[in-house]
């Protein structure tokens, strides 16, 4: 009789340890997301920095190379902390001038969609760009220059006008 009691008590206490203690803390377990990027800084002839933040501080992998190629890897930690936010930062070097490169950016539980660059071309070399300007509230002219930018694909775009977000 008492060591059916026991055991019972030893099953009690073990289901409370396990349903009071153990999952809220598994449950509690920072889901790493991307909360802000990928951006792009500092674009050069055979360079280019990705930056971007996450909400958890652990290693991220960063995949690129030219055209569609994922085929380098970067490991990476954060190297800055701020308002309780992660900064991550890939150098790139040693890209070739001119070239499209594909990349993506992978954390525990997010990644990002695959994005594109291309770096500045050589010097001398001809560039196609595009300066637009404010659209207002012209939205279905908007959309009309900007699906023709698209359809251009030039090498660099120049957005003049003031920009904010409504809340």
């Amino acid at each position: 009789m008492k060591k059916a009691v026991f055991i019972t008590l030893s099953v009690i206490v073990a289901v409370f340890i396990i349903f009071w203690i153990i999952i809220p803390e598994i449950s509690n377990v920072s889901q790493a997301a991307i909360t802000k990027g990928p951006y792009l800084i500092n674009p050069g002839q055979t360079s280019m920095t990705i930056m971007w933040e996450s909400d958890s501080e652990e290693k991220a992998i960063l995949r690129y190379g030219p055209n569609a190629d994922l085929g380098n890897t970067l490991n990476l930690n954060p190297y800055a902390e701020r308002d309780s936010l992660f900064l991550y930062r890939a150098d790139l070097e040693q890209l070739r001038p001119g070239l499209k490169y594909s990349y993506q950016i992978k954390m525990s539980t997010d990644q990002s969609v695959i994005s594109h660059f291309k770096t500045s071309p050589e010097v001398n070399s001809p560039i196609e760009f595009v300066a637009i300007g404010d659209s207002r509230t012209g939205h279905d002219i908007h959309r009309s220059i900007s699906d023709m930018i698209l359809e251009l694909n030039p090498d660099l775009v120049i957005r003049m006008g003031n920009e904010y977000i409504l809340d």
